[in-house]
């Protein structure tokens, strides 16, 4: 995975936790952009988010101009072959935002019988606290590479809230790889 001109094996060492946990990365990769706190992102900046085991996982962020309108997005990579498990990725909401869906994606489509399924919790202050944003979880088929779900019990998320994503069901024989969750405005 790439973050501008640094790799993600450059940015996962235990040092580089508690000093760009709280960073973000322009698209060349030249440095860090304005913190959260001070500004929105811009397309193609790579965000570092907590993960549930203490390692770290990039987000990219998208803004895409469809028709006349602004689009927005949030990207958040799952590498590696899913598995089951609460708190997967733990990412602060960088601007205030409507969701209208939320797009699976896998790199490697699951095999064998069921779906990969996932949540998207969400809670304005505690992570701990985050509820289910569905009303119908998103889900990838075996064989799929692509799912999505605009059942939403919650669409406004607030700058500097909690997204906490959790896998509650992968494939019986071999789990999709390499996900990919985007929520859209």
């Amino acid at each position: 995975m790439i973050l501008g001109t640094k790799t993600s094996s450059d940015i996962n060492s235990s040092t580089d936790i508690n000093t760009l946990s709280t960073r973000a990365f322009d698209k060349q990769g030249t440095g860090q952009v304005a913190g959260l706190s001070e500004g929105t992102p811009e397309t193609g900046d790579w965000l570092l988010a907590e993960k549930g085991d203490s390692s770290q996982a990039l987000v990219k962020f998208n803004k895409d101009d469809v028709g006349g309108t602004s689009s927005r997005s949030l990207q958040i990579v799952l590498a590696g072959n899913a598995y089951t498990g609460t708190g997967l990725r733990k990412i602060r909401v960088p601007y205030a935002m409507t969701v209208a869906k939320v797009r699976l994606g896998a790199g490697t489509p699951g095999t064998g019988s069921g779906n990969n399924t996932y949540d998207v919790n969400y809670h304005a202050t505690d992570p701990d606290s985050a509820t289910s944003i569905f009303s119908s979880l998103p889900s990838l088929a075996a064989a799929a590479h692509t799912g999505e779900s605009t059942s939403l019990s919650t669409t406004s998320l607030a700058a500097g809230g909690w997204l906490v994503i959790d896998c509650d069901a992968v494939t019986a024989t071999t789990p999709a790889a390499d996900v990919t969750i985007e929520i859209l405005e």
